[in-house]
């Protein structure tokens, strides 16, 4: 495989995963969905900030958001 897994379209990831090859695999596969969840996360929390109804929460919602960046 000549290009790296993380410059690959969806389509053209999910076409290795269903091929005959090693690589991509399961742990290919849980690190992609993990990725995804973490930007849900993300995007939740951004449109979160800067709300009074949390404005009590307001704090963890930017540590959270600074760790998923990490992420």
């Amino acid at each position: 495989m000549a290009e790296k897994l993380t410059e690959l379209s969806c389509v053209e990831f999910a076409e290795l995963l269903a091929a005959k090859e090693s690589v991509p695999g399961g742990g290919g596969a849980a690190a992609l969905v993990g990725a995804l969840g973490v930007a849900l996360c993300s995007m939740v929390g951004n449109f979160t900030t800067g709300k009074k109804t949390y404005a009590a929460v307001e704090d963890d919602i930017q540590r959270m958001l600074i760790e998923a960046e990490a992420v």
